[in-house]
């Protein structure tokens, strides 16, 4: 498995909100491992915040934070 590198001091926050249901959820908390050449990430799940590098380099490329809100149907 590659080295991860930590995520660069100057950068960017974009705020975005988005909804998922459980089942999504699930699978960014287990995170994913690049596989083959063609798989582009890797994502880890780490104190409620998604970090996706990039699989070629290891560089830590996004991150972003999960509030967790429950709605009631």
């Amino acid at each position: 498995m590659r080295k991860l590198k930590e995520f660069p001091k100057k950068n960017k926050k974009v705020q975005v909100k988005i909804q998922v249901n459980e089942l999504n959820y699930q699978m960014l908390v287990n995170g994913l491992n690049s596989v083959n050449m063609e798989d582009k990430w890797i994502i880890r799940f780490d104190n409620n915040t998604v970090k996706i590098y990039s699989s070629w380099t290891g560089y830590y490329i996004y991150f972003f934070d999960i509030i967790l809100r429950i709605i009631k149907k």
